[in-house]
């Protein structure tokens, strides 16, 4: 069940992207205690093609997403929510934080295969997404109008963000698709920042696996890092932003972004692609209160997944500052 009103085109999922950040000095902090937050289900089930390509990897970001934006708007409603909205997103932040919302699996299927499937009323052919209106359950999604025939994405992050906050609306019990369409519109527009899609396929030794960097500056300047492995996603948002500290005296962390992001294999590695390494710059925010000043520091980011697809082990290192 859902509605395309309230889809835009602009496209914001960038490729991959192959600058190189500046080699780190001698001096390091690592963090190997293993205190990766808790996994969150957000993907998986049984049907083929789950999450295969960048639309559906976006689905699985969404949730992730979804909890921190609606997160931001409570309390006082400083997102400026019309009462019905504000409502509805109460309940939808709810769900997102349940253990009803730690089922929800998106399950990627084709209209084509199966006709009817996504046809959901009599004037609702061809949907792009439905559930039911019970919380927990799965969130089918129509593999046939995700890509445009020469394979670029039909939706930007955005769109598919504010589609899965229809769907999970349905799971509150919220059957109004006009009311869902408008909710979903305001979250997508509340997306201040690039979603960066990076893949690691497996030209170069082991299985793949795909990581998402969206940078945002509501409800603060502070990336949102999924890794989506062996059909499940994982936030490393808390992981990394733990590790991130302004160097100059007399000042403090106020947010980063994640930039210029690669994949390179590690040359200690024995056997190729058993590790990965994923290496980017941080642009750390930094502000003065004494001078009422902000400056602005490099720090660069490695990022080691083992032969599992877990992580290994996060370090960040300062370079300019």
């Amino acid at each position: 069940m859902t509605s395309m009103n309230f889809l835009t085109t602009l496209l914001l999922s960038a490729s991959l992207m192959s600058a190189a950040p500046a080699q780190p000095p001698a001096r390091e902090v690592r963090d190997f205690s293993g205190a990766i937050d808790r996994v969150t289900v957000g993907g998986g089930g049984g049907i083929v093609g789950n999450g295969a390509g960048v639309v559906e990897f976006e689905f699985h970001q969404s949730k992730h997403i979804i909890d921190r934006v609606l997160g931001g708007c409570f309390p006082g409603n400083p997102c400026r929510f019309e009462t019905e909205n504000f409502q509805l997103a109460e309940k939808i932040l709810a769900l997102v934080r349940s253990s009803a919302g730690d089922l929800v699996r998106f399950e990627f299927v084709s209209g084509k295969e199966r006709p009817g499937f996504f046809n959901t009323g009599a004037n609702e052919f061809h949907r792009i997404a439905k559930t039911t209106l019970t919380p927990g359950s799965p969130i089918y999604v129509n593999t046939d109008l995700l890509y445009e025939t020469d394979g670029k994405p039909r939706l930007s992050f955005g769109q598919v963000v504010g589609l899965v906050v229809h769907e999970l609306g349905h799971q509150t019990g919220e059957p109004d698709h006009r009311a869902l369409d408008v909710l979903g519109s305001e979250v997508a527009q509340m997306l201040q920042g690039q979603s960066f899609y990076y893949r690691y396929a497996s030209e170069m030794g082991g299985s793949a696996f795909q990581l998402g960097v969206t940078n945002l500056s509501f409800p603060a300047k502070i990336p949102l890092v999924v890794l989506f492995a062996n059909d499940r996603s994982r936030n490393l948002t808390t992981t990394i932003t733990r590790m991130v500290k302004c160097q100059k005296a007399k000042t403090q962390f106020v947010g980063y972004e994640v930039t210029n992001g690669h994949f390179s294999v590690p040359t200690s590695n024995a056997v190729l692609g058993v590790e990965i390494d994923f290496n980017a710059w941080l642009r750390v925010s930094c502000f003065d209160s004494a001078a009422k000043t902000r400056s602005e520091e490099i720090h660069s980011l490695k990022m080691t997944v083992d032969k599992d697809r877990d992580v290994e082990s996060v370090s960040i290192v300062p370079i300019r500052f």
